[in-house]
């Protein structure tokens, strides 16, 4: 904060000098202009002439001098005013505030996840608050590049080779501080983020075939023999030759009109540069160090980067640009072909672009989703996980894990093992008491981890596992399911996936709470049961204190348990994660503090 606020001092004193310099601007130029009429006056002596030339070269020269220092104030102060936007929202991560508007809709499921991918990832978004987590980062370029990062926190990985690439990436960023915030303050200038869809959509757009060059032989050829003919007609003294002219020019244009697109070049090389602008600026950081294989972004290198061919499509743009200027554009095209000269420039400059362009927006979504980890570490990260090879099975060994969300002062941190001689936690405890936290301080730990992401622990060691949630079953009106139903299929696919190769890591909560209480009992224990037979590990939790009697009966169960305690008449709670079935419930407590008339029977 104290950053913030010496910046927005500063910006307040650039504000001030802004207006300062605009009126010595004026008054300078006023002073120019009457000394210069004065000089050129007829009848004023000499000595009075000289002074007042002098006086006037002074005073243009002081006037283009307060121009110059204009323009640089005021592009110091555009970058200061990203800088703070910037500041701000590192800020507001620090604080753990959500500024970024993320909303997942179906169109972006579809774009992001495979028909078999879905649904576990959509279980992952529901439960365990992604939505809230990736809303921290507002730093992304591209929607490809939020797109990634989802899919490094939702899509179980192959290796921990993978792994570890993506960790050494991110540490490398993380000890980059200097080129990271340059790439960040470009994002942030941004007015929209880019569309790799749309832009390949357009940049694969042809506006000439590829001989298009010849029309522009033939154009200047019409033109040339139209000023000659018009040279030929004024010397005879005729109109007839300017006129076979300027028809012979027309149809040139007319017959190279139906090859070349030269309507559309204008606003298709704006909608173009637009996004390859801030490519361009990206790609002069990262040829610093593109040769580094750590860096992760091989494709600008140097040999490969798109700095000269974005500065051509930027260039063409800008030429193609003299049509906002109608007037100016019919008498440049009237002397020179400049609209097909530059269109056929773009083209050729876009057809470069193309092949290449696919790479370095891939390597570009990669290249985000490590920033904004490096971001996280850096704000929030505690401890790199160690990824361990483990073919006995599943292991989670974690010290003081705590939410990623929560404040570091509202932070209570447990300890958990889960191996294969307590492959299953029944968590039971009183409502508000800790339990669901928990198991999505778990989760969500587990999604940085494999994302290579710092976690919040001071000690995390783990296998591969492939993480599987029910802890928000929703109801769905459009294809007539109920939350229990919901909960029910998401338990089927969960059992289905733990009979696979990959060790399945399940967070159950709250199980079958839709349902009456002898059923609820016999379906938990006939999915405990059923989780059992499979290598699959992980933790449920549930209020049916009847089912801590499984320990001893269901290999690898254990019991475990969150407690309240009643201070003065006050429920208390320390959320301390605490091995054994709990000792008392909490309902009835809850309605009676509420104020609530309880009456047992």
């Amino acid at each position: 904060m104290r950053t913030i606020r010496r910046l927005e001092r500063l910006n307040t004193q650039l504000k001030e000098l802004h207006k300062r310099l605009l009126s010595w601007r004026a008054i300078g130029f006023s002073l120019a202009v009457g000394f210069s009429i004065l000089a050129s006056l007829k009848g004023t002596s000499d000595l009075v002439s000289s002074l007042s030339s002098s006086a006037a070269a002074i005073a243009w020269i002081s006037f283009f001098i307060m121009v110059v220092i204009h323009r640089l104030s005021v592009s110091r102060g555009e970058r200061l005013k990203w800088r703070i936007a910037l500041e701000t929202r590192i800020a507001s991560l620090e604080k753990l505030e959500s500024t970024a508007n993320v909303e997942f809709k179906d169109e972006l499921y579809s774009e992001l996840y495979s028909a078999e991918e879905l649904a576990p990832a959509k279980r992952l978004l529901r439960d365990l608050d992604i939505e809230r987590y990736v809303g921290l980062f507002p730093f992304f370029l591209s929607r490809e590049g939020r797109g990634k990062f989802l899919r490094f926190l939702t899509i179980p990985v192959s290796s921990i080779d993978e792994i570890r690439r993506r960790q050494n990436a991110i540490e490398f960023w993380e000890k980059h501080p200097v080129l990271r915030r340059k790439i960040l303050r470009i994002a942030t200038a941004m007015e929209q983020e880019i569309d790799a869809k749309e832009l390949l959509r357009l940049i694969r757009q042809s506006n000439a075939p590829e001989n298009g060059a010849k029309w522009l032989y033939i154009v200047t050829a019409a033109q040339v023999a139209f000023y000659g003919l018009w040279v030929a007609g004024l010397m005879q003294g005729t109109k007839l030759w300017g006129l076979i002219g300027l028809g012979a020019l027309g149809l040139s244009y007319y017959l190279a009109a139906r090859e070349v697109d030269l309507l559309s070049a204008y606003p298709r090389a704006m909608s173009i540069g637009r996004s390859l602008r801030a490519l361009k600026e990206i790609s002069q950081v990262l040829q610093k160090v593109a040769g580094k294989t750590v860096a992760q972004v091989p494709a600008f290198r140097e040999d490969r980067a798109p700095t000269k061919l974005l500065q051509e499509v930027e260039k063409a743009a800008g030429a193609l640009g003299v049509r906002q200027n109608p007037i100016l554009a019919l008498l440049i095209n009237f002397i020179l072909p400049w609209d097909l000269y530059w269109t056929l420039r773009f083209d050729r400059a876009r057809r470069g672009v193309e092949s290449q362009l696919p790479d370095w927006l891939e390597t570009l979504s990669e290249l985000e989703a490590f920033i904004v980890g490096a971001e996280w570490n850096r704000a929030h990260g505690r401890t790199l996980p160690e990824f361990i090879e483990n073919s006995k099975g599943g292991l989670l060994d974690a010290t003081q894990l705590a939410h990623p969300l929560l404040p570091a002062d509202r932070r209570v941190a447990n300890s958990i093992r889960v191996d294969g001689s307590q492959r299953c936690h029944l968590v039971t405890g009183s409502n508000m008491s800790g339990k669901s936290t928990f198991l999505r301080a778990i989760g969500l730990n587990l999604l940085l981890a494999q994302a290579g992401l710092k976690v919040v622990a001071s000690q995390f060691q783990v296998s591969r596992l492939r993480l599987e949630s029910s802890m928000r079953p929703s109801d769905s009106l459009a294809d007539g399911f109920s939350s229990f139903y919901s909960e029910v299929s998401d338990l089927v696919e969960i059992l289905a996936k733990a009979d696979g190769k990959e060790v399945v890591f399940y967070l159950v909560d709250e199980i079958f709470r839709g349902t009456n209480n002898r059923e609820r009992r016999i379906g938990a224990e006939s999915v405990i049961r059923a989780f059992s037979k499979t290598r699959a590990m992980g933790m449920v939790t549930t209020h049916d204190l009847d089912l801590a009697a499984l320990e001893g009966q269901v290999d690898g169960l254990t019991n475990h348990h969150f407690r309240d305690d009643v201070i003065d008449g006050k429920m208390t709670f320390n959320y301390e994660y605490r091995k054994g079935p709990c000792p008392s419930t909490n309902a009835i407590k809850v309605m009676r503090t509420a104020g609530l008339e309880v009456i047992e029977t």
